[in-house]
């Protein structure tokens, strides 16, 4: 059992967001819903109780089935029956407010680090689950905007998860929290902002306990918008299922997609494939780029059943299930004091062994219990799966998992595990996205249709709108279920064909939000509120989503609808980027938006940002070599008649192994654009050049909300007359949409550290004067 150990990172008015990860068993990330296959293990999630109150002042005293006043009492705690509860939110067995520890030193500070020492109060009552430790140290050090609370016990050595996390990175911030100790008749602690002197967290309703198979830590809500409690060629379209037939039956769902021009590069295999399905059947002359853990939390079917449902499978007669011991000594990690809400995932009376492995099972060569690493599972395989993928190919690669923990990202992507042909998990998938992003997983995606069950026309066609605005993108389903590759259907072939061309043309910018979240950290899916967080109508925008902090996306979530009642929120203005009114500005706030099936789903972007783009083809490979694409979103600037955007693009060879940022060959290029009446005016810096390495053309830059009438003949590179072909490029006074189009337009490999493109805008009066002169044509 570990320490209890959580992170806390606040901004000034913003949501609460939380990590806390109080031991392996604790957090053991696997998506929101857990789903009734057999693929899919136990979940222990352990011994640690994490409360939150909103309205009432009480601590649960008894968390599992079978509560009764007998066994509340006998447990020390109160009984105080409430039928009259709206809220529900009140138990009514509950922890006296004397449960806890009390201070028994003064606070010391080391390092950045301040001790305060603890002792069980002698008025506490004991633990249920076990006999509390008698002295704690509670700890806790600023990290920038956040700070690091630890509580162990005092001169014991304890697991805790071997996990590479850096808990004293070098963070600078100007927000502070402050940890304010309490020490009345139970100690509790108080943490609020220095800028605001708000609560954001308060155990001040006491309940700790601290015993080796039990830890409880309670505190008061201080918000009811808490968020965070959860658990290239790789940024396409994948096409998978379990249960192919043959390799034909195979090639023949390849051939639907592409004779429909659907963008794709990607064809996986379920354990079809495999020699009687063993992991590592392989084809000496197929080569691969990336590999897919599955079941690593980790499953093991019919433990402890006497007959199984495999037993009698002809391939594998009688093979005899694990059997764990689940009585005496030996089965004490198996059936520990407190029952976990797992334990019941399977029915009454089962062990935290069932669908897994024994807890009393070694780890670690040798040194550490499952019960102890079973959440590690998955992220230690991860990382020998993508150290070995390195090895093995000489190139990055990609891993893609089911079990995670913290900082798994750093190895492996994850989808979001088995889920069901329902409109309700295509939602689910839709939160599931943002929640890992929040856990440092941006590489993350659903089974796009449903993995369990029968899909149909129009679920799977919304499902490929909205998958393909996820960073993993894979239609994958079961073995026995009617096939679902968007070939199938020719509505879904048309949606999905229009949405991967979408998607194609924005890798890109897609790969760039990635690049920036390996060298920086953060999100590339993001939940609205992270960009508008004082905004309050964003706090419950489930369904709608960002890609970094400039694309807005608005899925169809519910059957039947042909319209999204979607939000764009104030603070911004915002452009439609899909076919209604393409280009043009949109208001701020609630609105019904346009979503036949014909149609993208809606798409917005933020003015002010550049997003750089590629004209797309049916795979990336032939994507990358194609000319390089710029939107412009125009936002206010300065002043009344100034407009201003600003991106930025990396971008490498794709395949090179990173080790160190500050030594790998890339470039990182800078855009910035400004127009007034008089001219405007792009500017390209090249940050970071890359040896070796040559960048397309630049042919097409697409801006909105230009409100002047461009004379594109007076354009100049760096001082030099630029041919612009008027023929292919447009301006609209309606729309303000100004595309520019022409073959070679700007070399990027130019060898200029800065490349400024300018041109001149008409007069207003001469502009009319020169549209009546030329008939319409609005071009110069």
């Amino acid at each position: 059992m570990s320490d209890d150990e959580f992170f806390l990172v606040v901004d000034d008015n913003r949501p609460l967001l939380l990590d806390y990860t109080a031991s392996s068993r604790t957090k053991c990330y696997q998506g929101k819903k857990k789903f009734h296959d057999k693929k899919k293990s136990n979940i222990n999630e352990g011994a640690n109780v994490f409360t939150l109150s909103r309205n009432g002042s009480h601590n649960f005293g008894h968390t599992h089935p079978g509560a009764s006043q007998t066994i509340c009492q006998n447990r020390g705690c109160t009984w105080t029956p409430d039928n009259n509860d709206q809220t529900h939110t009140v138990p009514w067995c509950y922890f006296p407010t004397n449960t806890g520890y009390v201070q028994s030193s003064m606070p010391s500070t080391n390092g950045g680090v301040t001790t305060i020492k603890l002792q069980k109060s002698t008025q506490s009552p004991g633990n249920p689950f076990g006999s509390d430790f008698e002295n704690l140290n509670f700890q806790y050090q600023e990290i920038g905007a956040g700070l690091r609370v630890t509580i162990s016990p005092d001169g014991i050595s304890r697991y805790r998860p071997l996990v590479d996390i850096n808990t004293t990175p070098n963070l600078v911030s100007s927000e502070k929290l402050q940890v304010n100790p309490q020490n009345n008749s139970i100690f509790s602690f108080k943490i609020t902002r220095q800028s605001t002197g708000a609560s954001v967290w308060d155990t001040n309703i006491g309940g700790l306990l601290f015993a080796d198979k039990y830890i409880q830590i309670a505190t008061y809500l201080p918000t009811d918008k808490i968020y965070g409690f959860g658990e290239q060629v790789h940024l396409t379209l994948k096409l998978c299922r379990y249960g192919y037939a043959s390799l034909a039956d195979m090639q023949a769902a390849m051939n639907r997609t592409i004779s429909n021009g659907i963008p794709i590069d990607v064809a996986y295999a379920d354990i079809d494939y495999m020699q009687r399905y063993k992991d590592f059947t392989y084809d000496s002359n197929l080569q691969f780029d990336g590999m897919w853990i599955d079941m690593n939390e980790p499953s093991n079917f019919g433990t402890n059943q006497d007959n199984p449902w495999y037993y009698n499978d002809p391939d594998h007669p009688k093979d005899e299930p694990l059997k764990c011991p689940t009585t005496g000594n030996d089965g004490a990690l198996d059936v520990p004091p407190y029952q976990t809400t797992n334990v019941y995932q399977w029915g009454n009376g089962n062990y935290l062994c069932t669908n897994t492995l024994c807890m009393l099972a070694v780890t670690n060569n040798g040194t550490n219990n499952f019960y102890d690493t079973k959440c590690l599972y998955g992220w230690s395989e991860a990382r020998a799966t993508y150290n070995a993928l390195r090895n093995a190919t000489g190139k990055r690669g990609a891993v893609i998992g089911r079990s995670t923990f913290p900082s798994s990202g750093r190895y492996s992507g994850h989808w979001l595990g088995d889920n069901t042909a329902r409109w309700d998990d295509l939602r689910t998938s839709i939160i599931g996205a943002q929640e890992f992003n929040l856990f440092g997983i941006p590489y993350v995606g659903s089974d796009v249709c449903g993995f369990i069950g029968t899909s149909n026309e129009e679920l799977c066609l919304r499902w490929q709108q909205m998958g393909a605005f996820h960073s993993f993108f894979r239609n994958h389903n079961t073995k026995g279920a009617p096939p679902q590759d968007p070939g199938m259907w020719p509505s879904v072939a048309a949606a999905a064909r229009k949405s991967n061309l979408w998607r194609y043309r924005h890798l890109p910018y897609l790969f760039s939000l990635h690049f920036l979240a390996s060298l920086n950290g953060g999100t590339v899916i993001r939940p609205v509120f992270f960009e508008f967080w004082q905004d309050t109508d964003t706090y419950g925008l489930s369904y709608e989503f960002m890609w970094g902090p400039a694309i807005l996306v608005m899925p169809v979530t519910n059957q039947g609808d042909t319209s999204v009642n979607g939000y764009l929120p104030i603070g911004a203005k915002w452009y439609s980027l899909y076919d209604y009114f393409y280009g043009t500005s949109m208001s701020n706030g609630r609105f019904d938006y346009p979503a036949p099936t014909e149609y993208l789903i809606p798409v917005f972007v933020r003015a002010g940002y550049i997003i750089p783009r590629q004209k797309p083809d049916v795979t990336t490979v032939a994507t990358r070599l194609n000319e390089f694409q710029l939107l412009v979103a125009l936002a206010n600037g300065s002043d009344s008649n100034t407009f201003v955007s600003s991106g930025e693009l990396y971008w490498d060879d794709g395949d090179t192994i990173v080790d160190d940022f500050s030594t790998h060959n890339y470039h990182h290029i800078l855009y910035s654009f400004t127009v007034n009446k008089a001219s405007a005016t792009l500017n390209i810096t090249k940050a970071k050049t890359a040896t070796g390495l040559s960048l397309p053309s630049l042919d097409n830059i697409e801006i909105f909300g230009y409100p002047y009438q461009p004379n594109l003949k007076t354009a100049t590179l760096n001082g030099n007359p630029l041919t612009i072909n008027t023929a292919t490029s447009s301006y609209s006074a309606f729309t303000q949409v100004l595309n520019i189009t022409t073959s070679n337009l700007i070399d990027l490999n130019m060898n200029s550290q800065t490349l400024l493109v300018t041109w001149q805008n008409l007069a207003t009066g001469r502009y009319w004067k020169k549209l009546q002169e030329e008939g319409g044509n609005e071009i110069y």
